[in-house]
């Protein structure tokens, strides 16, 4: 008893770095807690450390060096790892997570290193058949991206893609990788994904036309859609604007041809011509004003209305969006280089209104029908990811669908070559019942015919 009450007011023993020895000559203060460490060892292991206790800082003579947005577990995982006593201590996928985000911060080269080889042996091990589950592989693919390690990050973006979307979602790393990474993994997936989709339409079972798996991997036929405009070899018309009248009062100079205005119809439509020809700025009196970096494509109207803030401008470039999914919706063709423009564009100048209507068009696209789109690679990551997530979730039901009904009619073709083959064998002793039935009938009715005697 008085052993088991020892054991029980026992304190716990204390880290490596929770008591000063003779060689303590810094203390940190994290989380209420201290950490004993020597300026030295820091120093020689940390260009950061080094710069702070020789440099011009208060840290330098300072005893106590308080660390408030550090985690103590982590500042001594970190400390374990740089100190020659303990630096053998191992990596784990949970101290990995720690000590990477310090050593890239304070410039321990030698840890990140360390950090990087243990992913490569982690990586090692799967290719030689241990487990790597999509949890670590998440995490690697997070990490190496975000600190710049980038060794290893094509076989993470493969490994990660073999996963279905819906496992991927649930891995609490997912949100964590940076949309870069997760723009190749969903490629990489999609790709994959169409190729098995497709060879298995082709080959076993084609999914069936009224399901919702044909519509995911149904895609528009290649159209050369090019915007509306004049032949190189046409001379263009005279615009509207081309010609000066009695209203012109400023001109703009646009790759060296003129466009006439007037500067009250401008500053009614925009709060920035309104500013620019009304205050102290060199554009209020001059007769021509230069706008180099402009031109008149119709791509660029609505940037120009957004970089001008004419609101109803941009509203009129939303309600154009908006009318022609109204036609697709009614039969009209919508071709993928516009529903990729007209994303594009929702996307960067936040009109949100069809956003999701022109994600899930996009989806239905095969990856190598968007990639070849010349605006598929202005699309921004974020509506990017939206519309590979969305198109690798419907892949992933038609692919798995189309494996369920692989397997099925696999099955049914065994049963129906066993009962053949079982009526051959044994016709004589099948039962009226069961002779008259039909095909279907006899796989059903050959199994339960009691007439039956089983082969010696």
């Amino acid at each position: 008893m008085a052993e088991n009450k020892a054991g029980e007011d026992a304190t716990p023993p204390s880290g490596p770095f929770e008591t000063p020895d003779e060689l303590t000559d810094v203390t940190f203060v994290i989380e209420d807690r201290k950490l004993y460490f020597n300026k030295a060892v820091l120093s020689l292991c940390s260009p950061v450390f080094r710069q702070m206790f020789s440099g011009d800082f208060k840290e330098k003579d300072a005893k106590e060096i308080p660390l408030p947005e550090k985690k103590y577990d982590h500042m001594e995982a970190f400390f374990k790892q740089i100190h020659p006593s303990h630096s053998s201590t191992p990596i784990t996928d949970i101290t990995l997570e720690q000590i990477l985000p310090l050593a890239d911060e304070y410039q321990v080269e030698t840890l990140r290193q360390k950090c990087e080889q243990y992913i490569g042996n982690q990586l090692h091990l799967a290719r030689l058949g241990q487990n790597l589950t999509g949890d670590q592989v998440l995490l690697y693919l997070w990490q190496c991206e975000v600190y710049r390690l980038p060794k290893y990050r094509t076989e993470l973006v493969e490994r990660g893609a073999k996963n279905q979307m819906k496992d991927l979602e649930v891995s609490r790393f997912y949100i964590s990788v940076p949309l870069t990474a997760k723009c190749d993994l969903l490629t990489a997936r999609t790709k994959a994904l169409d190729g098995a989709v497709y060879g298995a339409q082709a080959t076993l079972c084609p999914v069936p036309q009224n399901s919702a798996s044909r519509t995911a991997i149904d895609c528009e036929r290649p159209t050369d859609h090019t915007m509306a405009g004049s032949s190189e070899n046409e001379t263009p018309p005279c615009g509207l604007f081309e010609k000066h009248d009695e209203l012109t009062d400023v001109t703009f100079v646009i790759e060296d041809r003129k466009l006439y205005f007037n500067k009250a119809v401008l500053s009614l439509c925009s709060p920035v011509f309104k500013q620019m020809l009304s205050s102290d700025f060199k554009e209020k009196d001059a007769k021509e004003i230069p706008l180099p970096e402009k031109n008149k494509t119709l791509q660029q109207i609505l940037p120009l209305a957004d970089e001008y803030q004419v609101e109803t401008l941009r509203q009129k470039c939303e309600q154009y969006i908006g009318s022609q999914l109204h036609l697709a919706r009614l039969g009209q063709n919508l071709t993928r280089d516009q529903v990729l423009l007209y994303l594009w564009q929702c996307e960067v100048h936040r009109l949100p209104k069809y956003r999701t209507e022109l994600v899930e068009r996009g989806a239905k696209n095969q990856m190598k029908d968007l990639e070849v789109s010349r605006f598929y690679i202005s699309v921004p990551l974020t509506a990017k990811c939206d519309l590979l997530t969305a198109r690798t979730k419907a892949l992933d039901g038609a692919v798995y669908g189309a494996v369920r009904n692989a397997f099925a009619k696999l099955s049914r073709i065994q049963c129906i070559s066993y009962s053949e083959s079982h009526c051959r064998c044994y016709s004589s002793a099948i039962c009226n019942h069961c002779f008259k039935s039909s095909l279907v009938d006899v796989v059903r009715n050959v199994k339960d015919c009691k007439d039956i005697q089983p082969p010696l």
